[in-house]
């Protein structure tokens, strides 16, 4: 199992009704799906955290940029990021400027990618978290995918971001059923539903300050970044 973190910063808009964007992003991995609040402006910022939870490293974290309106909302762009291309890290980065592309590219009903470029781009910082806190950068290079974690590393890391006891993670590992199977429930085996419900808890509690520092900053600067 392992801890994506991503933390949207902020956007550019190209072209004259940027200035009237009310946008907001939305970031999906699997079944999962997060939103920031909204901004007003050509160049947005949220500086927004989210925590994702998985374990096919194969995926890929699908960002969408949308203009919120009164009936209903308009998507400006869309990038998908394969989490491969994800780097391991203790600490948070300056972050990178990805292109925003105006349409889907599906297979088998799944995004594989996007294309058709529309001159926007958001600044996003992306990457694993590491299960034993700080580490040198030898210790960092030793680290070979996210699935080289395990569920105690992060669980560990939850309990110290949650601020829980440890005792309460204590959960014991799982057999996976095959897809499209029916698994039978299993009062003994709560690892992935709990842990699920820790990550909405986590990702609830700095949606809410997210959402309060968003308010300050926007009566002061008006939803742009200094």
């Amino acid at each position: 199992m392992s801890l994506l973190n991503v933390t949207v910063k902020k956007a550019h808009f190209e072209g004259p009704q940027s200035s009237q964007y009310n946008s907001y992003v939305t970031l999906k991995l699997q079944n999962v799906k997060s939103t920031t609040v909204t901004v007003k402006g050509p160049s947005p910022c949220w500086e927004q955290d989210f925590l994702f939870e998985t374990n096919d490293v194969n995926q890929g974290l699908l960002i969408e940029v949308w203009d919120k309106g009164i009936i209903w909302d308009r998507a400006i762009g869309y990038h998908y990021l394969p989490l491969p291309q994800v780097p391991f890290s203790h600490e948070d980065g300056p972050g990178q400027w990805l292109s925003l592309d105006g349409e889907l590219v599906m297979m088998d009903g799944e995004v594989v990618g996007t294309k058709i470029p529309t001159g926007h781009s958001i600044l996003m910082d992306c990457r694993f978290e590491l299960p034993f806190g700080s580490l040198g950068s030898g210790e960092e290079n030793k680290v070979g995918s996210p699935n080289s974690s395990t569920n105690s590393d992060y669980e560990a890391l939850l309990s110290d971001r949650l601020k829980l006891d440890p005792n309460v993670l204590a959960l014991k590992r799982k057999s996976v059923c095959p897809p499209g199977s029916v698994c039978p429930p299993d009062p003994e085996n709560t690892e992935g539903p709990d842990l699920q419900r820790k990550l909405e808890l986590l990702n609830n509690i700095m949606d809410q300050e997210a959402r309060n520092e968003q308010a300050r900053r926007q009566y002061q600067y008006y939803g742009h970044c200094k």
